[in-house]
Order: structure tokens, then C-alpha cells, then sequence
């Protein structure tokens, strides 16, 4: 970059270029006609560097100048998912995986629910049967079928300070790659999927319950304090949910997942479909783990809508439409593609995936396949980048608003941060405490037969600053910014227009019609010398 992007230089030329003409008696139209040039040369490079930004950085994001209150968003979803597979009073996947290490014979039924179970467990491939290629809806029957008790792993919930009897009426059983999953304050299937997807059973099904939420309004002038989905008003572990767990001592199975014990827990948008892979915390046994939530909100201009998706960098729910999913948002677009890519590459795709009635389900053998889809898919994802970003560095930007996974964030999104903190938990003395004031009824269960732990959730605070996209120059802004480095490097102005438009139009016309069209300049010399030739020829 030269001197001229200095304005710090501009002065020092002035001055120098005045000093040499004084030394040179310069006359003032000579004094005066460099400075025009540079000053218009300056313009110039400005004008450019203005035009620059407007087309390829029309938006920028900032802060909001107000906060939000917690109470205009939803609670998050919370989904649970229990490390232990199975009960194994239905299915011991543990015996059976030490006969087939030892190839003991087993008989054809534990040989199948072996391959069911494989779909969730990390089973060697030399165990399974790779001529099994595709599952069907048994392997899902089953592994519902054999998940822990509902009643049995949901000790006691509470919700904002009060405690519910009827936790049924809180919990959504959803069917994710961890198995059977537990999610509350998550929004209907019908809310969330197309009518193409074929769901399993009651599946991601909150049974009536109909959102008054979106996220590009907000909630609906008629919602209640109550509406669906749930929210808080509170930043504290009283406006929050709070969740005993337990799990019986018989039904702990360290062959199926590593020996890892306790449960999973993911936090997403009531409209999203949780990723038990992707973003979760543990909850180990004997432990409370506290999580204080922070919401990252991103909003967008109506100003934007008129830009292209390309220049602005996001989506609005209305340009992209989803084949599976009927909220558009980049991790839905992500996972759409990454479904078709497993189907082509694979010939099925995972039993947690959404697909279509006619779409093969893969079996257990087939699963390295479908991690290696993901695999592959997730590289070829960053190589494009990559070569995206090559070619707008060199100016080569390719339009590539008709590529299919064009994923690009949505212009209005809700995440959530977490702040998590654990300790163990002396259950055991809580529960003789409670116990001895009549809180809770151990008849039928003894506390040697039981692991617990408890997850609390709650915001961290009453208000949040929200991030908003807007543009950076608007027209209007640009046209200004123009305006005002032409006044600043050579005094031209809207004024200026006008005065020249005035001289080279009604004054032009005026002057012809008044001294005729050999005085149109008006000029009070050549008037004058007229004047004294007419006196001349009267006398």
C-alpha cells in the first residue's frame, strides 16, 4: 500500500508542494492546480476503498443495544441418556460376549438380540455376522424393549421449585444413536420432521402438546407462563430443572460402552434433534453435577433479507427448504446431507437417523461403514472450505448458491454455553434423612441395590446481550460516506451539484433570451463593450 492510504502524508505534500512554489513564484492558478489533483487523486482511492467494503463486507455483527430477558426464550431441551443399555435380567450382553470371545455355542435368538444390542455397544467385528447387512424395525423393538424402567431411572424431577409426581408428563422417549433417550421440553415431531420421515412409535412424540414458540418470532402474543415449550423466569436452581437419578447395581454392564457408567446429558434447542455424539456431558454415578446455562442468541436485519444468502453468510428459514427437517438451521442441513452421503455410500443408513419408509435400516456389521461415511464426509466438508476461502483470497468467488449442502448458519439461531461443576454426593445419608421424615418410601427397595446421581439446570442470569447482524452500509450509508469524502478532498457537495446544474440550464437559457446568443455568459465586460459599440454607431 502507498503513501496515498496515509492521511498523515496529505498535509506533508501540501505543505511541500506550496513551500517549492513559493520558491519558484508560482502564480496562484499554478500554486493552486496540484493540490485539485492530489486532493482528487485521495478522493479517489478512498471512494474505492468505501466501495470495496459495501460489496463484500455489507454486514457486520455487534452487540444489542438492550439485553433479553430470559423469559422471551425457551428453556432449553434437556435429553438424558443412560450408560446401561440393557436390564440384564432381559438381555446380559456381558454373558454373551465373553461365549462368542471364547466361541461358545449360544442359541440362534441370543445370537440375534447380540446383533441388536451391537447397534448401541462397541462390539468387535469378528463377533457380528457380516453376512447381515441391513436391520428392520425388530432391532428397534427390541433395544426399547430392553432399555432401564423409565420410573426406575427417573427418581424424582423437580421443575422450577416444584416437584412432580406425574414425571411422565414431563419426558419425551426419543431413539437416538445412544439408544433409548429421555428429553424434556422438547417440541413435537410434527414440528420438527416432514411428513416424508417415518418416525418410530411415540418416538420424539410429546403427545398433544403444541409449541407457541418459534425462533424467528418468539413466542405468541396468547402465550401463557406455562406454554409450550416450557420456560424460565428465574436465574437460579428454583427457576430450574433439577433431575434424581438411579440406576440398579444388577444392571451395570462393563463390556457394552468402554465401562463407562452413569448418564449422558445434552443441552439443545426444543426444535433440535439431539447428537449424543456430538455434544454432551457426563453424569457420573454417586455424583451432582450442577450446569449454569448461558443462552447465545443471534439475530438478523429485516435490511438483510434483500442481500444474497452469500454475502450476508446465513439463511433465513424461508430460502432453504429441508427435506427431513422443516426448521432450517445448519446443524439440520449438516445432518440431512450427511444422511444422504451414509445412504449413497452405504446402501442404508443408521437406525437413529431420520429416513423414509423405503430406506434400508444397517445392521451392526454395516456400522463401520457408516462411521466411515461420517468420516469422510465431515473431510471432504473442511476441503471445501478450505478451497472456498483459497478463492476468495485470490478474488476468484465462485457463485455456490446451487451446491446441495451449501450449510450456512441461520440468521436467527438460539445455543445455549454451560458452566458445569461436580462433587460427590452423599445420596445414601440424603436418602436416610428423607427416609426418617416419611419423603420417601423404601419398602421395596433397598439402598445397597441403587446408584444415584442428580443433575441440576438453571440459567446463570436474569438477562443476556444478544448478537445482532446489520448492515454496514446500507445504500443510503454508502451514497453519505461518498458525499462526504468528495466535500472533504475537494469541496464538491450536493450544492455544488446544483449550482452547475443551475449554470448549465435555467441561467444558460435566461442569458440567451436576455442579451441574445452572442453575450450568453452574461458577462459584465462583454456587456460593456457591447454597450460602448452601440453607443459608437449612434453617434
Amino acid at each position: 500500500m502507498d503513501d496515498f492510504g496515509k492521511p498523515g502524508v496529505y498535509i506533508l505534500r501540501d505543505k511541500s508542494e506550496k513551500e517549492d512554489c513559493k520558491k519558484n513564484n508560482c502564480s496562484p492558478e499554478e500554486e493552486k492546480t496540484p493540490s485539485c489533483l492530489q486532493n482528487l487523486k485521495y478522493y479517489i482511492w478512498e471512494y474505492c476503498d468505501t466501495y470495496q467494503k459495501w460489496v463484500h463486507s455489507p454486514v457486520i455483527v455487534t452487540f444489542a443495544t438492550t439485553q433479553t430477558p430470559i423469559w422471551k426464550i425457551p428453556f432449553p431441551a434437556v435429553t438424558i441418556c443412560s450408560e446401561i443399555k440393557a436390564k440384564k435380567s432381559r438381555f446380559n450382553y456381558t454373558d454373551i460376549y465373553i461365549k462368542k470371545k471364547k466361541g461358545e455355542p449360544i442359541t440362534a435368538k441370543e445370537e440375534q438380540e447380540f446383533e441388536y444390542m451391537s447397534l448401541i455397544c462397541d462390539t468387535p467385528k469378528e463377533l457380528l455376522n457380516t453376512n447381515l447387512t441391513t436391520s428392520d424395525q425388530r432391532a428397534m423393538d427390541f433395544l426399547m424393549e430392553v432399555a432401564p424402567d423409565f420410573d426406575k431411572m427417573m427418581f424424582r424431577v423437580s421443575w422450577r421449585g416444584k416437584r412432580y409426581k406425574n414425571i411422565t408428563d414431563l419426558f419425551t422417549p426419543i431413539l437416538t444413536s445412544e439408544g433409548l433417550c429421555y428429553t424434556f421440553n422438547i417440541m413435537d415431531r410434527s414440528e420438527i420432521f416432514t411428513d416424508i420421515v417415518t418416525n418410530y412409535r411415540d418416538s420424539f412424540s410429546t403427545f398433544g402438546k403444541v409449541s407457541k414458540y418459534s425462533i424467528q418470532s418468539g413466542y405468541d402474543p396468547d402465550a401463557t407462563l406455562d406454554s409450550y415449550p416450557r420456560r424460565s423466569f428465574i436465574a437460579s436452581i428454583f427457576g430450574g430443572l433439577r433431575v434424581l437419578l438411579s440406576i440398579p447395581r444388577e444392571d451395570i454392564d462393563y463390556a457394552c460402552i468402554d465401562a463407562m457408567q452413569g448418564f449422558k446429558v445434552i443441552l439443545h434447542h426444543p426444535s433440535e434433534v439431539p447428537r449424543g455424539k456430538l455434544k454432551y456431558f457426563r453424569v457420573p454415578l454417586d455424583h451432582s453435577v450442577t450446569v449454569a446455562v448461558k443462552p447465545n442468541m443471534m439475530t438478523t436485519a429485516k435490511e438483510l433479507s434483500d442481500y444474497k444468502p452469500k454475502d450476508r453468510r446465513c439463511y433465513f428459514s424461508s430460502e432453504r427448504k429441508l427435506k427431513y427437517f422443516k426448521l432450517y438451521n445448519q446443524q439440520n442441513c449438516l445432518s440431512e446431507c450427511l444422511i444422504d452421503f451414509t445412504l449413497e455410500t452405504c446402501g442404508c443408513v443408521g437406525f437413529h437417523m431420520q429416513r423414509q419408509n423405503s430406506t434400508p435400516i444397517c445392521s451392526a456389521s454395516k456400522l463401520k461403514c457408516v462411521i466411515g461415511a461420517r468420516a469422510i464426509y465431515l473431510a471432504n466438508e473442511v476441503k471445501k472450505k478450505v478451497r472456498k476461502v483459497n478463492a476468495e483470497s485470490k478474488d476468484k468467488i465462485k457463485d455456490d448458491s446451487g451446491e446441495k449442502c451449501d450449510c450456512l448458519p441461520a440468521c436467527n439461531s438460539l445455543d445455549f454455553e454451560m458452566e458445569r461443576s461436580q462433587a460427590i454426593w452423599e445420596w445414601k445419608e440424603f436418602l436416610k434423612i428423607e427416609q426418617e421424615v416419611g419423603e420417601w418410601n423404601s419398602e421395596n427397595v433397598s439402598l445397597d441395590e441403587l446408584h444415584f446421581a442428580r443433575v441440576v439446570i438453571f440459567f446463570k442470569e436474569m438477562q443476556f446481550i444478544t448478537s445482532e447482524r446489520n448492515e454496514l452500509y446500507g445504500q443510503t450509508d454508502f451514497l453519505a460516506n461518498c458525499g462526504g469524502l468528495l466535500g472533504l478532498f475537494t469541496g464538491f457537495s450536493f450544492m455544488s451539484a446544483l449550482e452547475i446544474l443551475y449554470y448549465l440550464t435555467l441561467r444558460f437559457v435566461c442569458n440567451l433570451r436576455k442579451f441574445g446568443k452572442h453575450y450568453w455568459s452574461g458577462s459584465e465586460e462583454l456587456l460593456e463593450k457591447n454597450k460602448k459599440l452601440n453607443n459608437g454607431k449612434s453617434n
